[in-house]
């Protein structure tokens, strides 16, 4: 193994043991229940919010129960251009953070990898297809950054591929009848087969051209 590649995977092992304390220390969930005072006035809540978003890829928090808090204090109509504006924001720092990771050990592995990837599928239409699989948001956004995708098309790729996801998130807070961020229950097994099912549609055509009908 490269010198490089166990720098690297110690250094991960330490940043994934940091997201794994914050995560058991702070939720999402405590932190809004600490400010649900302000819900009834959605413009103070809307600071917490936006610091929030601006903070969330510090800690890797799950962008969807942030869309639910977003549908219970602002409603389907306000709070679905707002939730869909804060996952393109909360997605953008780690997106730019990781074109600034090294060229070499696992990263640069990862990167030729990622870099054939979206070469094949267009860059909109690989994070799209990504987005709309359920892994988690940041693992998306460093991947594309890691793998020299263009801001604007990553942008464009987040906001319809996060889509289905940030409409259940949204639709199920505005049912709530009190806060509560543990999930969305609703999205339930259609939802998430539909959106792999999609997945796949975009992707099968460019891969097989790109990976086996050359052969």
């Amino acid at each position: 193994m490269e010198r490089a590649t166990r720098r690297q995977l110690v250094g991960l092992a330490l940043v994934g043991s940091f997201f794994v304390v914050v995560s058991l220390v702070i939720s999402p969930r405590e932190v809004f229940a600490r400010f649900q005072h302000l819900a009834a006035d959605p413009v103070a809540f809307g600071g917490v919010l936006a610091l929030v978003y601006l903070l969330r890829p510090l800690v890797a928090w799950p962008v969807t129960p942030i869309s639910v808090v977003v549908g219970y204090v602002y409603g389907i109509e306000v709070g679905l251009p707002i939730a869909l504006v804060g996952i393109v924001v909360t997605a953008i720092p780690p997106f730019l953070l990781a074109r600034h990771f090294p060229d070499s050990g696992l990263f640069g592995k990862a990167r030729d990898v990622g870099s054939r990837f979206f070469t094949a599928t267009g860059e909109t239409r690989g994070v799209i297809a990504s987005r709309l699989v359920p892994i988690p948001t940041d693992v998306i956004s460093y991947s594309a950054g890691l793998s020299g995708v263009r801001l604007w098309p990553f942008a464009v790729g987040t906001l319809v591929g996060e889509l289905p996801w940030t409409v259940a998130g949204v639709l199920a807070g505005s049912s709530m009848e009190s806060l509560a961020t543990e999930g969305v229950a609703g999205i339930g097994l259609p939802l998430l087969l539909g959106a792999v099912a999609v997945a796949t549609a975009l992707l099968v055509g460019p891969l097989y051209r790109q990976f086996v009908a050359k052969q």
